[in-house]
């Protein structure tokens, strides 16, 4: 007698087989939609993140919001959408350096938040421009006083926002800030 399985013992295999694997590719596609939209989520978290980051590391040692100040780059003004401070120069040691001032530049620019700095003679701080993050759909700052050089408090607002297989992911973040130095 032959050992052997029936047609009907292939068939059945066969078939098990098949609904595993068109399991098992569902739910790797699932996984993989839920890691893009996640890796979406934390970059756009990401953006903001660095921008109320950088914020905090400019304004809190700040001496003042500064009306305008030219950079080598060009004229920065404090508005609704940059901000410019005065911060007081540092040495490697961290000591104020006295009658330096290092000038920090918060801005956005079409999907692109930028930190620019220009620093004073003997500062410790590095000069030039950061790249804070993308997909920034508005980076705005208000003011606790219509004059900017008298202000003592800066709110910074970001939304970053970017899609993921036509889903919006995006993040919005608010701070407001105090100058320390005032």
């Amino acid at each position: 007698m032959k050992r052997g399985f029936t047609l009907v013992e292939v068939v059945m295999a066969v078939a098990l087989s098949a609904f595993m694997l068109i399991a098992l590719v569902n739910l790797f596609g699932s996984f993989n939609s839920l890691y893009d939209y996640q890796i979406s989520t934390k970059g756009t978290a990401d953006t903001s993140g660095a921008v109320i980051h950088a914020a905090e590391r400019a304004v809190f040692p700040a001496d003042a919001v500064v009306t305008t100040h030219t950079f080598s780059q060009g004229t920065y003004t404090s508005s609704a959408s940059t901000l410019v401070l005065a911060l007081p120069s540092i040495d490697s040691g961290g000591s104020v350096i006295p009658g330096q001032h290092d000038y920090v530049a918060l801005y956005a620019t079409t999907a692109t938040a930028y930190r620019l700095v220009e620093v004073g003679v003997g500062s410790a701080r590095q000069a030039g421009a950061t790249t804070l993050g993308d997909h920034v759909v508005s980076l705005s700052f208000s003011y606790d006083n219509a004059d900017v050089t008298l202000a003592t408090q800066v709110t910074v607002d970001i939304q970053a926002s970017t899609t993921v297989r036509q889903k919006p992911v995006a993040s919005h973040m608010t701070e407001t800030l105090r100058l320390r130095n005032k």
